[in-house]
């Protein structure tokens, strides 16, 4: 079955129609397979937890990411609009480990398919070593993963990193 096909089998009417054109346009469009895929490597790199933007107007806009070992934002780490700096942190940990940064852990299911998810192909790359794969959170929050992250991750076969 096609875009066009599946396209047409899908109903939209529960949706406002400027969001019905949008979500349609998502399904005709056509996608492009990738063979050109990559990860970037960095040595002694730090996760900064989301810190809150006090400059922002925008509640739920923040700093956070990954700096390098220079202190150099790594602007692949961003989530544009959302997450999009650095800042210097007041005191680190290192740990002599693999990892593979996730990105921001936010408890939406969508934003964590479109920003989390993409981030977890790795996992399937049988032939690496890795530690740790790395979320980060809000600063000092408590995190515990459960329900269908967990479910997911598990199903990944990387629970246990």
């Amino acid at each position: 079955m096609d875009e066009k096909q599946i396209s047409d089998r899908i109903n939209y009417s529960y949706l406002r129609s400027q969001k019905a054109e949008m979500v349609r346009g998502f399904h005709n469009r056509e996608l492009k397979k990738r063979n050109d895929i990559s990860a970037e490597e960095y040595e002694n790199a730090t996760i900064l937890p989301l810190r809150r933007d006090v400059q922002s107007a925008i509640v739920w806009q923040g700093l956070g990411g990954v700096i390098d070992s220079d202190g150099t934002y790594i602007m692949s780490s961003c989530i544009p609009k959302l997450i999009d700096k650095g800042y210097t942190p007041e005191k680190t940990s290192y740990s002599n480990k693999t990892a593979v940064y996730c990105g921001y852990f936010r408890r939406h299911w969508g934003e964590f398919i479109a920003y989390c998810l993409p981030r977890l192909w790795y996992a399937a790359m049988q032939d690496q070593k890795v530690d740790e794969y790395v979320f980060f959170i809000e600063e000092n929050e408590h995190f515990e993963l459960s329900g269908n992250y967990k479910l997911l991750i598990e199903r990944l076969c990387i629970s246990d990193k």
